[in-house]
């Protein structure tokens, strides 16, 4: 499933007032489904043929989309999925496209309509947190810098294992959390200080395992070699689609999790990584944490001096045991 949302597949659908009007979704399916409009030009997605007790008793409730099971007078054995708030269209298309791609494996009726439901409880979850915002060039770079560390975690152990340690989408404190150890990463602009921000008094929180600040540093280009927010997160994809489906959905679900749907703005800026710096966190770090704070604190933030840590910083072999460049992690 891409997650692509760019063709609008509802534009040339004319409203009717007294019918719905639709066209036929492309491809393979068990179930008969169409793109549709409801009567006041809601964009929408009937699933037709579905078998009722593969149906749950209680239907997933997201914001702003409504499910429906037929409508009274009329046949039970379809189910209407129907957009309630314009402004989320983009994140609707993507909802349809992967109810759709995560059914279309199932080969008879009630499979497929078990797998429909129970992606829309997935999406549930996801909706559950609130709209996809679109990403301002911090943040953007934020996530770049995330899924750089991860391409390169893939080349170590995987994408599958990779996959699973990125623990960002779910507001863990640290980043990546490995079985040897936790991994922070940030992301700052070549030409900028040579600083970045802790965002928290939990983020180089000593714990059981040792915590590495990982800094990234990006510089804007229009090389051969550049990359954009959409180019990194399409690579990450391509890596999990060739792992199976499970990593494919793992990763689509990562993604939209943090933040991530491709769009057009995503990826107009295009950087090169300039260099990837990793730093130790030992006792003597400096830092400001939670066990060490007075507990009427409740929140806090403070910024580090890259140029003072050079005590703390270690080669990167000693995070990713096989050594790899960026550049390699992104094309």
């Amino acid at each position: 499933m891409s997650l692509k949302t760019s063709d609008d597949p509802w534009a040339s659908i004319e409203v009717d007032a007294t019918q719905l009007l639709g066209r036929r979704v492309a491809g393979s399916h068990a179930l008969p489904i169409y793109w549709v409009r409801g009567a006041d030009g809601a964009p929408g997605l009937l699933l037709k043929d579905i078998e009722p007790d593969a149906v749950p008793s209680r239907f997933p409730s997201s914001r702003g989309i409504s499910v429906q099971m037929g409508n009274p007078g009329e046949q039970e054995r379809e189910v209407r999925i129907f957009l309630l708030s314009p402004g989320d269209r983009e994140v609707f298309q993507a909802l349809c496209l992967d109810v759709v791609a995560f059914s279309a494996p199932k080969t008879n009726p009630r499979s497929a309509t078990s797998a429909v439901f129970r992606r829309l409880e997935h999406w549930q979850a996801l909706l559950s947190k609130g709209t996809l915002q679109e990403m301002g060039p911090q943040e953007i770079r934020g996530v770049i810098g995330e899924l750089c560390v991860l391409l390169r975690l893939a080349k170590v152990s995987g994408i599958a294992s990779a996959l699973r340690s990125w623990v960002a989408p779910d507001e863990h404190p640290q980043d990546f959390a490995l079985d040897s150890c936790l991994i922070e990463v940030k992301t700052r602009l070549a030409g900028s200080r040579q600083q970045v921000q802790i965002s928290s008094l939990e983020q180089l929180e000593a714990a059981e395992l040792p915590i590495w600040l990982v800094a990234v540093e990006l510089a804007p280009s229009d090389a051969d070699t550049a990359f954009s927010l959409n180019e990194v997160a399409g690579q990450v994809m391509k890596l999990a689609d060739q792992d199976g489906f499970a990593t494919r959905d793992r990763a689509e679900r990562l993604l939209l999790r943090r933040g991530y749907l491709e769009k057009e703005a995503y990826g107009i800026d295009r950087y090169v990584s300039s260099w990837l710096r990793a730093f130790l966190v030992e006792d003597t770090f400096p830092r400001i944490v939670r066990n060490s704070t007075d507990q009427r604190i409740q929140r806090a933030t403070y910024v580090l001096d890259l140029t003072a840590l050079g005590s703390f910083e270690r080669e990167l072999d000693e995070v990713f045991p096989m050594r790899a460049s960026m550049g390699d992690g992104n094309g």
